[in-house]
């Protein structure tokens, strides 16, 4: 538990500095989605950044969805629901 706190503690002291430097963040943990909304804060994700590295040539739709599937397997949590959303979302580019 004091793990996830001290998770908390770190988005919320990303998201402060977001806001403050009017930039965008970038986290897949959802207090921090919704936190983002109420304080009008841009948010990515984890697909986003695939995404973002294949429209601008670093690597493949292939290599995207290689390293999406080797984050998940190296224990990156990702939700079914939000794993389909970004290989969708990425199978869509």
């Amino acid at each position: 538990m004091l793990a996830a706190a001290g998770s908390h503690i770190q988005e919320a002291e990303a998201l402060a500095l977001a806001k403050e430097l009017k930039g965008s963040l970038i986290s897949d943990d959802r207090v921090a989605r919704s936190a983002a909304k109420l304080v009008d804060v841009e948010l990515h994700g984890t697909g986003y950044l695939l995404g973002r590295m294949y429209r601008d040539g670093y690597i493949s739709k292939q290599e995207a969805a290689t390293k999406l599937s080797e984050m998940r397997r190296a224990g990156w949590r990702l939700g079914e629901d939000d794993y389909r959303a970004v290989t969708e979302y990425l199978s869509n580019l």
